[in-house]
């Protein structure tokens, strides 16, 4: 195990927030990859003789409308609720990343542009610009990541852009430019490897925030569309039967909490091992 990795295991388990947090991404994580193994019922198997049935030794979160297993579903929703959110969060590092080094290496009038039109896209909050896109692309996963992608990307350039403006000044940047080194090798080689750790932990610390909001486009119908088992979908669906079947929108509901609050605990955690003051104190 690296320094760094054991420096982050100490500073997330000496908190009873760290701990929860990482329990919680596990359970999540658990759900994801080893729930579906756990049933050998199909989520999108249709019994209407089973239809809205309690939780019980059968179908452990109950049935749904159409009688499918509640557990298989949420299972298998997992998958697509954390993949969405990694592919949101990864797409905004790479695009962000590379906007903020290029504007940061680029002659004044590019930089200008860029940063104005990241001045402007940050002016309006993001899940309004978010929606606002995922309706003009139509429903669909695939759209609601793109939407989420686009409105979240303006906060990594403003990140990797005064991040860069910072080393920018540098003695090893200034004797790369002297050289000539172009802007697409001065950014792979120096900029890129010492902007990394800050953008990765904003990353990180993003996880939480972007599950929440890939369950709330699905939950008014713009992300996953049925059958597919998105967890914002699923407690949208089952909000229609809450007073009568509260499972349906429950358990749902409890795993878009519990997963988005263990990975908003562990970004804390992050934030800590990004902070110089938390990393004195652990040394």
């Amino acid at each position: 195990m690296t320094r760094a990795a054991r420096h982050f295991w100490r500073i997330a388990l000496r908190t009873t927030a760290g701990r929860i947090g990482l329990v919680l991404v596990a359970l999540s994580l658990f759900m994801a990859i080893v729930g579906p193994l756990l049933t050998s019922y199909s989520p999108n198997a249709i019994d209407l003789s089973q239809r809205l049935s309690p939780p019980s030794a059968v179908h452990w979160f109950g049935t749904d409308e159409l009688g499918r297993d509640l557990f298989a579903r949420v299972a298998h929703g997992g998958r697509y609720s954390i993949l969405a959110a990694l592919a949101v969060v990864a797409l905004t590092l790479v695009v962000g990343s590379a906007v903020g080094a290029l504007a940061a290496l680029s002659p004044r009038p590019v930089e200008f542009a860029i940063m104005r039109v990241t001045d402007i896209l940050l002016s309006i909050p993001a899940l309004v610009l978010a929606l606002a896109l995922a309706a003009a692309l139509g429903p669909g996963l695939l759209n609601a990541i793109i939407a989420l992608s686009i409105a979240r990307i303006p906060t990594y350039i403003r990140i990797a852009r005064n991040q860069s403006i910072v080393l920018r000044g540098q003695a090893f940047m200034q004797a790369a430019w002297l050289y000539g080194a172009p802007p697409s090798y001065r950014f792979v080689k120096h900029l890129a490897p010492n902007i990394a750790p800050v953008l990765l932990t904003q990353a990180l610390a993003d996880m939480g925030g972007m599950m929440l909001a890939i369950a709330a486009v699905g939950f008014i119908g713009l992300g996953a569309q049925p059958p597919t088992p998105e967890w914002g979908a699923l407690a949208a669906s089952g909000r229609l039967f809450f007073l009568e079947c509260w499972w349906y929108a429950a358990f749902p509901a409890l795993a878009i909490i519990g997963s988005a609050t263990g990975f908003n605990l562990v970004g804390d955690a992050l934030r800590d091992l990004a902070d110089p003051r938390t990393q004195s104190e652990a040394r």
